[in-house]
Order: structure tokens, then C-alpha cells, then sequence
């Protein structure tokens, strides 16, 4: 199904015909998202003055997250469009919560990402997401304890998935205690407990406190403060396929 650009972005079209995107309730929750994070929108240079709208651009703001040096950049990825680029040095952008409020689990997380080649397996953690705290933890990215390195969630609790890779892939994670679920590009990868942390803000290419840095791109990042139905993950993850042909998404 390909892609136009309507209304705030990308939306999923049929024969010409918009069908949704995330602005719109869910088919079958009727739910919106609470923290939605495109990287063809909502991006700044600064605090929010001069927009990130050229490839190779400083993003100090997206969306509610904000940083003042090591800023990521705006680029173009072909296959992809628009994304954050994360140096994996010292880039990263945090912030509290300043729409939708903070999270109570459950919640739904959905990360488009690719890791940097060179990171794999290099030894070295490397977080798409965090909280703003040490006090909660949101937390989906890489462990190298294991060797290889692998996926991992983390919200008081570790689980491990499978090995790492440099591809583009779509995460979803519910984080609900002992129903917590991480599927990878739709496919199940862990299914226990995560632990029962939630979160009242974000940090995107690092842990909390600037450490474990991303290496690699981000696309998108949304968050249901609720637990979707597998109906409705599979209409999120089919619009952050779409149009994005080197990205796969099977239905859960």
C-alpha cells in the first residue's frame, strides 16, 4: 500500500483514497496516540524558531525533546525519507512529557529504526529509547552482555531477543508487567515480564543520562498509552511500512 503526503504527513492510501494515519482513531480501539514523534515533522534546529527542513541539518527539537549541543541530524534515506541521524557519540534529544501525559502501563511503543552498521556487535549498548529518569525506565534498544549483541526492552526488568542487525526494523513493544510482548518487524521475540516502570518523559538515542547512544537512524516513534489490539498494531505497523520499501511488517 503506498503513501501521500495529507493533512500532518504520511497517511496510508488504497487506489488513490486516504485510509489512515495515526491523527485518526484506531479502527478498533477508536484510540489516538499519546506521543507521536515523525521525522518529517516537528523538527527544529533550535527551540522551536528555525525549522530542521534540509538534509544535513541540526535537529535540537523534536517535537516536546530538546537538546542544546550534540545535536542529531536531518537526512534522507533512500527507501526510507526522512529520518534522525544519531552520531552514537554524544547525540540525543530528552525531554518531559509536555502533551498526552505521563505513561501508565499498559502502553504500546512502536520505534522505526536502523542501526549503524559498525555498531553491531561492537560492544557497546546502544538505547532508540529511554526515559527523561532513572527513577522509570522505558527503555528498547541493544545489549551487548550477550554474545552477539541483541534487541532488548527493559521497564524494571531485562529481556533479551534476538541478535542485532543493521537493518531497517519496526518494534513493537506492550509493556504490561507479566503480559508484557516485543514483536520485531511483527514477529513475537519476547514474551515475560518487563517489569512495571512507567514514565512522564523521553529520551530518544540514549539512555537517561546521555550513556548507551544510539548509532544509527530513527524515522518514527509513537506511543499508545493503552494496550492496542493486535487489529490496531497491525494498522500502525502497516502505516509505518508504508512507502518504506526497504522495511517488512508481517501482521501479529
Amino acid at each position: 500500500m503506498p503513501i501521500m503526503t495529507v493533512g500532518t504527513g504520511r497517511a496510508l492510501i488504497y487506489s488513490g483514497v486516504v485510509v489512515w494515519d495515526p491523527s485518526q482513531p484506531t479502527t478498533d480501539g477508536d484510540l489516538l496516540p499519546d506521543h507521536w514523534y515523525r521525522s518529517d515533522s516537528g523538527l527544529w534546529q533550535d527551540a522551536g524558531i528555525t525549522p530542521a527542513a534540509a538534509g544535513g541539518d541540526p535537529v535540537g527539537r523534536w517535537e516536546d525533546l530538546t537538546v542544546v549541543a550534540n545535536k542529531p541530524t536531518r537526512q534522507t534515506v533512500p527507501g526510507v525519507g526522512t529520518v534522525v541521524r544519531f552520531d552514537g557519540t554524544n547525540d540525543f534529544l530528552q525531554g518531559a512529557f509536555t502533551a498526552g501525559g505521563a505513561l501508565t502501563q499498559p502502553f504500546t511503543v512502536f520505534a522505526v529504526a536502523a542501526l549503524d552498521a559498525v555498531a553491531v556487535n561492537d560492544g557497546s549498548n546502544h538505547l532508540i529509547s529511554d526515559s527523561d529518569d532513572v527513577v522509570s525506565r522505558l527503555i528498547a534498544g541493544v545489549n551487548a552482555s550477550t554474545t552477539p549483541d541483541k534487541w532488548y526492552v527493559y521497564a524494571g526488568v531485562v529481556r533479551v531477543g534476538n541478535a542485532s542487525n543493521s537493518n531497517w526494523n519496526i518494534w513493537t513493544i506492550r509493556h504490561w508487567g507479566v503480559l508484557s510482548r516485543f514483536w520485531h518487524n511483527g514477529i513475537i521475540e519476547v514474551s515475560a515480564d518487563a517489569g512495571v516502570q512507567n514514565a512522564d518523559g523521553l529520551t530518544i538515542g540514549a539512555a537517561f543520562d546521555g550513556t548507551a547512544l544510539w548509532d544509527g537512524d530513527i524515522a518514527e516513534y509513537i506511543i499508545y498509552d493503552s494496550d492496542l489490539s493486535d487489529a490496531d498494531k497491525n494498522q500502525v505497523g502497516n502505516y509505518l511500512v508504508a512507502g518504506r520499501a526497504t522495511l517488512s511488517y508481517a501482521d501479529i
